[in-house]
Protein backbone atom coordinates (compact mmCIF):
# COMPACT_ATOMS: atom_id res chain seq x y z
CA UNK A 1 0.00 0.00 0.00
CA UNK A 2 1.40 3.39 -0.98
CA UNK A 3 1.88 6.09 1.61
CA UNK A 4 -0.32 9.12 1.10
CA UNK A 5 2.16 11.46 2.84
CA UNK A 6 5.86 10.99 2.88
CA UNK A 7 7.99 12.06 5.81
CA UNK A 8 9.28 15.04 3.88
CA UNK A 9 5.83 16.23 2.90
CA UNK A 10 4.67 16.05 6.49
CA UNK A 11 7.52 18.31 7.54
CA UNK A 12 6.62 20.81 4.82
CA UNK A 13 2.91 20.79 5.69
CA UNK A 14 3.74 21.13 9.37
CA UNK A 15 6.02 24.08 8.76
CA UNK A 16 3.36 25.84 6.65
CA UNK A 17 0.76 25.26 9.32
CA UNK A 18 3.08 26.71 11.98
CA UNK A 19 3.73 29.80 9.87
CA UNK A 20 -0.01 30.32 9.39
CA UNK A 21 -0.58 30.04 13.13
CA UNK A 22 2.25 32.50 13.82
CA UNK A 23 0.79 34.95 11.28
CA UNK A 24 -2.65 34.70 12.85
CA UNK A 25 -1.10 35.20 16.29
CA UNK A 26 0.83 38.28 15.17
CA UNK A 27 -2.30 39.69 13.57
CA UNK A 28 -4.25 39.13 16.75
CA UNK A 29 -1.51 40.78 18.81
CA UNK A 30 -1.50 43.82 16.53
CA UNK A 31 -5.25 44.17 16.82
CA UNK A 32 -5.07 44.05 20.61
CA UNK A 33 -2.41 46.75 21.04
CA UNK A 34 -3.18 48.80 24.14
CA UNK A 35 -3.17 52.48 23.19
CA UNK A 36 -1.26 54.66 25.60
CA UNK A 37 -1.52 58.27 24.48
CA UNK A 38 -2.28 61.73 25.82
CA UNK A 39 -3.38 65.08 24.43
CA UNK A 40 -3.32 68.14 26.68
CA UNK A 41 -4.68 70.61 27.33
CA UNK A 42 -8.10 69.84 25.87
CA UNK A 43 -9.12 73.48 26.45
CA UNK A 44 -6.61 75.89 24.94
CA UNK A 45 -6.50 79.54 23.97
CA UNK A 46 -5.89 80.40 20.34
CA UNK A 47 -2.15 80.77 19.75
CA UNK A 48 -1.14 78.34 22.49
CA UNK A 49 -0.01 74.80 21.53
CA UNK A 50 -1.33 71.42 22.60
CA UNK A 51 1.05 68.58 23.38
CA UNK A 52 0.42 65.11 21.91
CA UNK A 53 2.27 61.96 22.94
CA UNK A 54 2.03 58.20 22.27
CA UNK A 55 3.83 55.57 24.36
CA UNK A 56 2.02 52.43 23.17
CA UNK A 57 4.09 49.22 22.98
CA UNK A 58 4.79 47.11 19.87
CA UNK A 59 3.92 49.92 17.50
CA UNK A 60 5.23 50.20 13.96
CA UNK A 61 3.57 53.41 12.79
CA UNK A 62 1.40 56.20 14.17
CA UNK A 63 -0.67 58.90 12.51
CA UNK A 64 -2.01 61.97 14.29
CA UNK A 65 -4.92 63.65 12.50
CA UNK A 66 -5.73 67.09 13.99
CA UNK A 67 -9.19 67.37 12.47
CA UNK A 68 -8.35 70.24 10.12
CA UNK A 69 -6.40 68.41 7.42
CA UNK A 70 -3.05 68.51 9.22
CA UNK A 71 -1.39 65.20 10.14
CA UNK A 72 1.79 64.08 11.85
CA UNK A 73 3.62 60.75 12.05
CA UNK A 74 5.67 61.73 15.11
CA UNK A 75 5.17 59.80 18.34
CA UNK A 76 5.06 63.09 20.30
CA UNK A 77 5.24 66.81 19.74
CA UNK A 78 3.40 70.15 19.92
CA UNK A 79 0.75 71.52 17.60
CA UNK A 80 -0.90 74.96 17.38
CA UNK A 81 -4.32 75.50 15.81
CA UNK A 82 -4.78 78.66 13.72
CA UNK A 83 -8.57 78.97 14.20
CA UNK A 84 -10.92 78.66 17.15
CA UNK A 85 -13.41 75.81 17.30
CA UNK A 86 -13.89 72.18 18.33
CA UNK A 87 -11.42 69.73 16.77
CA UNK A 88 -11.41 65.92 16.82
CA UNK A 89 -7.80 64.83 17.16
CA UNK A 90 -7.40 61.17 16.13
CA UNK A 91 -4.45 58.88 16.76
CA UNK A 92 -4.23 55.80 14.49
CA UNK A 93 -1.75 53.04 15.36
CA UNK A 94 -0.54 50.61 12.67
CA UNK A 95 -3.49 51.59 10.47
CA UNK A 96 -5.87 49.68 12.74
CA UNK A 97 -6.29 50.87 16.32
CA UNK A 98 -7.41 54.45 16.88
CA UNK A 99 -8.47 56.79 19.67
CA UNK A 100 -10.12 60.23 19.53
CA UNK A 101 -9.73 63.42 21.59
CA UNK A 102 -11.89 66.56 21.43
CA UNK A 103 -9.91 69.80 21.69
CA UNK A 104 -11.69 73.11 22.33
CA UNK A 105 -9.77 76.06 20.90
CA UNK A 106 -11.13 79.41 22.15
CA UNK A 107 -10.30 83.07 21.80
CA UNK A 108 -7.81 84.47 24.35
CA UNK A 109 -9.27 85.86 27.57
CA UNK A 110 -9.92 89.55 27.02
CA UNK A 111 -9.69 90.31 30.75
CA UNK A 112 -6.98 92.81 31.58
CA UNK A 113 -6.30 91.03 34.86
CA UNK A 114 -3.90 88.23 33.98
CA UNK A 115 -2.38 88.21 37.49
CA UNK A 116 -4.81 86.98 40.17
CA UNK A 117 -6.23 89.64 42.50
CA UNK A 118 -6.30 88.80 46.20
CA UNK A 119 -7.83 90.35 49.31
CA UNK A 120 -5.44 90.98 52.18
CA UNK A 121 -7.42 90.76 55.42
CA UNK A 122 -7.53 88.65 58.59
CA UNK A 123 -9.53 85.43 58.66
CA UNK A 124 -10.81 86.25 62.15
CA UNK A 125 -11.74 89.50 63.88
CA UNK A 126 -13.97 90.57 66.76
CA UNK A 127 -17.18 92.49 67.06
CA UNK A 128 -16.80 96.26 66.44
CA UNK A 129 -13.13 95.86 65.56
CA UNK A 130 -11.96 98.27 62.87
CA UNK A 131 -10.71 95.79 60.26
CA UNK A 132 -8.52 96.82 57.35
CA UNK A 133 -9.11 95.27 53.90
CA UNK A 134 -6.45 95.71 51.21
CA UNK A 135 -5.95 94.57 47.61
CA UNK A 136 -2.99 92.49 46.47
CA UNK A 137 -2.68 93.33 42.77
CA UNK A 138 -3.22 96.15 40.30
CA UNK A 139 -6.80 97.45 40.24
CA UNK A 140 -8.21 100.59 38.64
CA UNK A 141 -11.80 100.75 39.91
CA UNK A 142 -13.45 98.54 42.51
CA UNK A 143 -16.11 98.33 45.21
CA UNK A 144 -16.49 96.32 48.43
CA UNK A 145 -19.38 94.31 49.87
CA UNK A 146 -18.70 93.14 53.42
CA UNK A 147 -21.69 90.81 53.61
CA UNK A 148 -23.47 92.47 56.54
CA UNK A 149 -25.59 95.11 54.81
CA UNK A 150 -26.36 93.13 51.65
CA UNK A 151 -25.22 95.97 49.38
CA UNK A 152 -22.14 97.88 48.25
CA UNK A 153 -20.42 99.29 51.34
CA UNK A 154 -17.30 101.10 50.17
CA UNK A 155 -14.89 101.90 47.36
CA UNK A 156 -11.13 102.16 47.30
CA UNK A 157 -7.98 100.06 47.24
CA UNK A 158 -7.86 99.82 51.05
CA UNK A 159 -10.79 100.35 53.37
CA UNK A 160 -11.84 99.86 57.01
CA UNK A 161 -15.00 98.20 58.23
CA UNK A 162 -16.48 97.31 61.65
CA UNK A 163 -19.02 94.51 62.03
CA UNK A 164 -21.93 95.01 64.42
CA UNK A 165 -23.08 91.37 64.46
CA UNK A 166 -21.04 88.20 64.99
CA UNK A 167 -20.97 85.51 62.33
CA UNK A 168 -19.14 84.27 59.24
CA UNK A 169 -19.23 86.74 56.33
CA UNK A 170 -18.18 86.52 52.69
CA UNK A 171 -16.41 89.71 51.66
CA UNK A 172 -16.70 90.49 47.94
CA UNK A 173 -14.36 92.72 45.97
CA UNK A 174 -16.01 93.73 42.70
CA UNK A 175 -13.36 94.81 40.19
CA UNK A 176 -14.22 96.59 36.95
CA UNK A 177 -13.25 94.35 34.03
CA UNK A 178 -13.52 91.09 35.96
CA UNK A 179 -16.46 88.72 35.42
CA UNK A 180 -16.59 87.39 38.96
CA UNK A 181 -15.86 89.08 42.31
CA UNK A 182 -12.84 88.23 44.46
CA UNK A 183 -14.04 86.70 47.73
CA UNK A 184 -12.67 86.40 51.25
CA UNK A 185 -14.27 84.72 54.27
CA UNK A 186 -13.98 86.36 57.69
CA UNK A 187 -15.25 85.05 61.03
CA UNK A 188 -16.45 87.79 63.38
CA UNK A 189 -16.26 86.64 67.01
CA UNK A 190 -18.18 88.01 69.96
CA UNK A 191 -15.64 88.41 72.77
CA UNK A 192 -18.56 88.62 75.19
CA UNK A 193 -19.46 84.99 74.48
CA UNK A 194 -17.60 82.77 76.92
CA UNK A 195 -18.12 79.74 74.67
CA UNK A 196 -16.30 81.43 71.81
CA UNK A 197 -13.22 79.50 70.63
CA UNK A 198 -10.46 81.85 69.59
CA UNK A 199 -8.12 80.82 66.77
CA UNK A 200 -4.97 79.02 67.86
CA UNK A 201 -6.29 78.77 71.44
CA UNK A 202 -5.54 82.44 72.04
CA UNK A 203 -6.42 83.62 75.52
CA UNK A 204 -9.37 86.05 75.35
CA UNK A 205 -7.42 88.57 77.43
CA UNK A 206 -4.53 88.59 74.97
CA UNK A 207 -6.90 88.65 72.00
CA UNK A 208 -8.77 91.67 73.35
CA UNK A 209 -5.52 93.62 73.62
CA UNK A 210 -5.12 93.32 69.91
CA UNK A 211 -4.19 96.87 68.80
CA UNK A 212 -6.98 97.33 66.27
CA UNK A 213 -9.59 96.38 68.87
CA UNK A 214 -8.43 98.79 71.56
CA UNK A 215 -7.90 101.37 68.83
CA UNK A 216 -11.61 101.14 68.03
CA UNK A 217 -12.50 101.95 71.64
CA UNK A 218 -9.98 104.78 71.63
CA UNK A 219 -11.49 106.15 68.41
CA UNK A 220 -15.02 106.14 69.88
CA UNK A 221 -13.90 107.92 73.06
CA UNK A 222 -12.04 110.52 71.02
CA UNK A 223 -15.19 111.17 68.98
CA UNK A 224 -17.12 111.70 72.22
CA UNK A 225 -14.47 114.15 73.37
CA UNK A 226 -14.47 116.02 70.05
CA UNK A 227 -18.27 115.92 69.80
CA UNK A 228 -18.06 114.14 66.46
CA UNK A 229 -21.07 112.05 65.58
CA UNK A 230 -23.92 111.08 67.89
CA UNK A 231 -23.00 110.62 71.56
CA UNK A 232 -25.28 107.61 72.11
CA UNK A 233 -23.91 105.85 69.03
CA UNK A 234 -20.30 106.05 70.21
CA UNK A 235 -21.13 105.33 73.85
CA UNK A 236 -23.18 102.21 73.11
CA UNK A 237 -20.55 101.01 70.68
CA UNK A 238 -18.00 101.07 73.52
CA UNK A 239 -20.45 99.30 75.82
CA UNK A 240 -21.26 96.71 73.18
CA UNK A 241 -17.62 95.99 72.49
CA UNK A 242 -16.91 95.45 76.19
CA UNK A 243 -20.33 94.01 77.05
CA UNK A 244 -20.13 96.32 79.98
CA UNK A 245 -22.70 97.98 82.18
CA UNK A 246 -22.86 101.71 82.87
CA UNK A 247 -20.98 101.25 86.14
CA UNK A 248 -17.90 99.58 84.63
CA UNK A 249 -14.91 101.09 86.53
CA UNK A 250 -12.64 103.39 84.55
CA UNK A 251 -9.17 104.39 85.73
CA UNK A 252 -7.90 107.64 84.22
CA UNK A 253 -4.15 108.28 84.11
CA UNK A 254 -3.63 105.67 86.85
CA UNK A 255 -4.98 108.06 89.49
CA UNK A 256 -8.65 108.96 89.07
CA UNK A 257 -11.45 106.37 89.13
CA UNK A 258 -14.91 106.80 87.66
CA UNK A 259 -17.82 104.88 86.11
CA UNK A 260 -18.02 104.35 82.38
CA UNK A 261 -21.24 106.36 81.94
CA UNK A 262 -20.05 109.24 84.13
CA UNK A 263 -16.64 109.32 82.49
CA UNK A 264 -18.12 109.48 78.98
CA UNK A 265 -20.60 112.24 79.95
CA UNK A 266 -17.79 114.34 81.45
CA UNK A 267 -15.72 113.65 78.33
CA UNK A 268 -18.62 114.89 76.18
CA UNK A 269 -19.21 118.04 78.24
CA UNK A 270 -15.63 119.08 78.93
CA UNK A 271 -13.62 117.38 76.20
CA UNK A 272 -13.74 119.95 73.42
CA UNK A 273 -13.17 122.91 75.75
CA UNK A 274 -10.13 121.28 77.34
CA UNK A 275 -8.92 119.61 74.10
CA UNK A 276 -8.79 116.17 75.69
CA UNK A 277 -6.73 113.67 73.71
CA UNK A 278 -7.19 109.94 74.37
CA UNK A 279 -3.64 108.62 74.15
CA UNK A 280 -4.08 104.98 75.09
CA UNK A 281 -6.74 102.44 76.04
CA UNK A 282 -6.22 99.10 77.78
CA UNK A 283 -8.57 96.46 79.19
CA UNK A 284 -7.81 95.04 82.62
CA UNK A 285 -9.07 91.58 83.58
CA UNK A 286 -9.54 89.78 86.86
CA UNK A 287 -8.40 86.23 87.60
CA UNK A 288 -11.44 84.68 85.86
CA UNK A 289 -10.83 86.51 82.55
CA UNK A 290 -13.72 88.91 83.19
CA UNK A 291 -13.32 92.60 82.46
CA UNK A 292 -12.32 94.38 85.64
CA UNK A 293 -11.97 97.95 84.41
CA UNK A 294 -10.98 100.18 81.53
CA UNK A 295 -7.58 101.90 81.72
CA UNK A 296 -7.43 105.31 80.01
CA UNK A 297 -4.41 107.50 79.38
CA UNK A 298 -5.30 111.04 78.30
CA UNK A 299 -4.09 114.61 78.25
CA UNK A 300 -5.88 117.95 78.06
CA UNK A 301 -5.07 121.51 77.12
CA UNK A 302 -5.71 122.51 80.71
CA UNK A 303 -3.11 120.06 82.03
CA UNK A 304 -0.56 121.21 79.47
CA UNK A 305 -0.93 124.81 80.63
CA UNK A 306 -0.31 123.81 84.22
Amino acid sequence: MNKIFSKGSLIIYGSLTLLVLIAWGMKAICKDVQVRATVHPLYVELGNPIHFSDSSLNVHSVTWDFGNGDVSSQRSGDYTFNKEGLYQVRLTIDNSNSVNYIVNVKEPDSSIYKVPIKILAPDTAVLYERVMFMIDGKVDKCSWEFGESGKKDSEGKYVFYSYSRPGIYEVKLVVQGMTYPVCHTINILDIRDNSCHFPGHINPEDFCRYPLLTATIQECLQKISDKKGVYNTNYHKVKGLLRASDNLPVLINETKEDRLDTYCKILWLAGKQNSIVIQDVKIEYDGSSKIKRLLITQTSNKENKN
